[in-house]
């Protein structure tokens, strides 16, 4: 972690890549809204975005961004700058990087006048300088008031200034530094097999001040979630310790688990200090996350000349000027026809013309059979007409009347 004085600007250069390291560009430019700065462990990100700067692309490479920030603008967000805080930047967009929202990911700590000494000041007072160096003046030594001029290399007897004896060896001194150093190692995405489970390996170092590995005063303990807070801790063994400072997990993936964000917490005790390191991971779907050498190979072979060539003869040659065309001319056809059906439906319908046409058919069929039946008689009227008289199925009523006039072929019914 960076540590910056007050009212100074933070440059935090960072680098987006696909999921084999090549640098890539988010699917639009990164600006400051894409981010969200969080102090001191706070779930209360930055109010706005006053202060902030980012060049996405920085300098027009491919992938590489620069977000600064000046600490001395408190405007919209007074008291957020502080001395003795430590501030993160976390990605928070709709944006996507090789189609993977990068929403969570840190890009950046630093803090503000909280591990550095400012050597102007002690005591929190400006001190005086003579030529560069702190003038210092003891007043007391051991407990023991000391005049003007009395504090010198004799008169300061072994192990006078502490009670547990003399401060004289390196190890003893290294004994003073609990600023205990962390590496995580977890996978950004994790995949879940088509079927069964993947086991993936995730890792802790541990480092004193001095980049020696070190020992925490307990093994240290891990919570697992989703974005929502649901528990997902059941997919991790318990921690294994194969060396001094190095601590591993098995979190094992299984076809199904569902695609969500992962928050790690790692809590670390040492030296009767309790510390935490955050981290987040995607799960993502194996099929739809890997272009396999099958799919490459399947791919392939639809390429291939004899493929397409094999396609175009179930296809058949057009009759027209493409297959498109003979689509379209069919399609005209079948708009007539389907004009023509529902024209018929109406036709068809009672009291249609197709309908009444029918009616009158059957009309004609039964008289028809009704005179071919010989139901009925013939009367001469005397004057070159005729009377033809039809009676029903039963021969008991009339039903028709025809008066018929052979020399004109007129007939008139009733």
């Amino acid at each position: 972690m960076r540590d910056r004085s007050l009212g100074s600007t933070v440059r935090i250069y960072f680098t987006t890549h696909s999921s084999t390291g090549v640098a890539v560009a988010p699917s639009s430019a990164f600006a400051a809204s894409d981010f969200r700065i969080y102090k001191d462990g706070s779930a209360t990100e930055k109010t706005t975005t006053n202060g902030i700067t980012v060049t996405s692309p920085f300098d027009s490479l491919t992938g590489a961004h620069l977000i600064e920030i000046d600490t001395s603008n408190n405007t919209g967000d007074a008291g957020f700058w502080a001395s003795g805080s430590a501030y993160r930047v976390v990605l928070s967009t709709a944006k996507t990087v090789d189609s993977v929202n990068p929403t969570g990911i840190c890009v950046g700590e630093f803090s503000i006048e909280l591990q550095t000494a400012d050597v102007r000041k002690f005591g929190g007072a400006a001190g005086t300088f003579s030529a560069g160096r702190p003038e210092v003046n003891a007043s007391h030594a051991g407990g023991t008031a000391w005049a003007s001029g009395a504090i010198v290399a004799g008169a300061i007897a072994a192990g006078a200034l502490n009670g547990k004896g003399d401060w004289s060896t390196s190890g003893q001194v290294s004994g003073l530094a609990v600023n205990t150093r962390a590496n995580l190692q977890i996978p950004i995405e994790i995949e879940t097999p088509d079927a069964g489970s993947q086991v993936w390996k995730i890792r802790l170092h541990l480092f004193d001040v001095e980049g020696n590995m070190e020992a925490p005063d307990s093994t240290p303990t891990v919570s697992l979630t989703n974005a929502s807070g649901t528990d997902r801790s059941s997919r991790l063994s318990v921690a294994s310790n194969p060396s001094t400072g190095v601590y591993t997990w098995d979190y094992t993936a299984t076809a199904g688990d569902a695609e969500e964000q992962l928050v790690w917490l790692f809590t670390v005790v040492e030296g009767g200090l309790t510390r935490t390191y955050p981290a987040t991971s995607y799960v993502v779907e194996e099929t739809a996350f890997r272009f396999s050498s099958s799919d490459r190979a399947t791919l392939n072979a639809a390429a291939t000349a004899a493929a397409l060539a094999a396609l175009s003869n179930k296809i058949g040659t057009p009759a027209g000027a493409s297959v498109s065309a003979d689509i379209a001319a069919a399609k005209v056809v079948l708009d007539a026809v389907v004009a023509d059906t529902n024209e018929l439906q109406t036709d068809w319908a009672n009291g249609g013309r197709l309908d009444l046409l029918m009616d009158a058919a059957l009309a004609a069929a039964v008289l028809a059979r009704q005179i071919l039946g010989n139901k009925h008689t013939v009367v001469n009227n005397g004057n070159g007409t005729y009377t033809i008289s039809v009676r029903d199925d039963s021969d008991t009523t009339t039903v028709r009347t025809i008066v018929y006039t052979p020399a004109t072929g007129a007939r008139t019914a009733s």
